[in-house]
């Protein structure tokens, strides 16, 4: 017969130490699942082996840096224990305080070897500057920052930075040459981002740099930038994207032989030399699969930018054109057809029309 204390159900000692049997990996698994650094210091309460478990997390969440429990959290975590991911969101409204203690965080991150950093601030049009200990870090494989001026960026050099996401952030240095801050680049997302000019008289978006042996991914969503050089040998993924308060990039110059995968997409741009520019650099880099919406086409078109030239891609396996209407199918027809002049055997042609009169999701058509 057994113990009767190990029928125990009301919250006794088989319930706690069930809890207690869990490795710590397991536990800290548990708490990255949280997604908050706070709620994990709040399960002390579960077991008394809990009690001091999350001062040895490796992953870090705060979602308020102006308050109390940053500054406890940081100095009763166990001082040995390495950081390997950082995340805060920073409300500013607090004022020099808040961004104070978001320099202090960092420079604590930077210290304890953090390899995953991300820093955010409301998207209100004040951007912060880059904290001071970030430039000095030698240890990040990641780095998102939101809402932060990244001049000060070019004064620095990450060379274990594989992953880099901007959004909302600006730029006032002129030349912004990408593979000079961060040489081992992988993945590379702007979204939002203005380059300005500066004192250099290099227009209102200045100059982007984008090259390197080991970019594979680069996406710009919404960049003001005047002109951009984009020469990526082994470049896979291209993403670019552009609305109506932007202005068309000038890509003067693109290299990037290995491109498998493109994504044009323009809302309302006027600039048609520029959008052929960059269309047949894309397809000259023969990209096997690209995706177009109408905006781009119309202005080609409109402008007469299709006569008397060439189709420039020539291994197109995948066409995805997205009409506004579906009005507008019999011309894409004819503009499908310039995309697959060079391509003898596509496998896939889908055109899609948004907001159609059958259903408000989109119709599609495949070839």
């Amino acid at each position: 017969m057994e113990h009767p204390k190990n029928h125990k159900s009301n919250g006794g000692e088989e319930e706690e130490d069930r809890l207690s049997r869990l490795p710590n990996d397991v536990i800290h698994r548990i708490f990255y699942f949280l997604h908050d650094t706070r709620t994990a210091a709040r399960t002390a309460v579960l077991s008394k082996r809990w009690r001091n478990l999350w001062t040895l997390l490796p992953d870090l969440s705060f979602r308020y840096s102006s308050d109390n429990f940053l500054p406890y959290a940081l100095l009763r975590r166990d001082q040995h224990c390495p950081v390997c991911s950082f995340y805060l969101f920073t409300y500013p409204e607090s004022g020099d305080y808040a961004l104070d203690l978001r320099d202090w965080a960092v420079a604590y991150a930077v210290r304890h070897g953090v390899c995953h950093l991300d820093l955010r601030h409301p998207h209100d049009g004040i951007r912060s500057i880059v904290p001071p200990a970030l430039l000095t870090c030698q240890t990040l494989k990641t780095l998102t920052l939101a809402a932060v001026d990244v001049s000060e960026l070019s004064s620095a050099c990450f060379h274990t930075v594989t992953t880099l996401r901007l959004e909302w952030c600006g730029f006032h240095r002129g030349f912004f040459d990408v593979s000079a801050i961060f040489p081992n680049l992988a993945d590379l997302r702007l979204d939002k981002v203005d380059f300005d000019g500066g004192s250099q008289g290099l227009g209102k978006g200045g100059v982007m740099e984008v090259s390197g042996t080991k970019l594979v991914y680069f996406s710009m969503r919404k960049v003001c930038c005047d002109r951009v050089k984009l020469c990526a040998p082994n470049l896979v993924d291209f993403s670019w994207s552009i609305d109506a308060s932007g202005v068309v990039s000038d890509f003067f110059e693109i290299d990037i032989p290995s491109l498998q995968r493109a994504q044009l997409l323009a809302y309302l741009p006027d600039d048609g030399d520029k959008l052929l520019k960059l269309l047949n650099g894309v397809g000259n880099a023969n990209a096997e699969s690209l995706t177009i919406n109408a905006r781009p086409i119309e202005v080609l078109v409109t402008a007469r930018l299709f006569m008397n030239q060439t189709s420039p891609f020539r291994k197109l396996k995948s066409l995805k054109l997205i009409l506004e209407s579906e009005g507008n199918r019999e011309r894409f027809e004819k503009i499908k057809q310039y995309f697959l002049m060079g391509t003898p055997h596509p496998q896939s042609v889908e055109i899609v029309s948004l907001g159609s009169e059958k259903d408000g999701d989109g119709t599609l058509w495949k070839h």
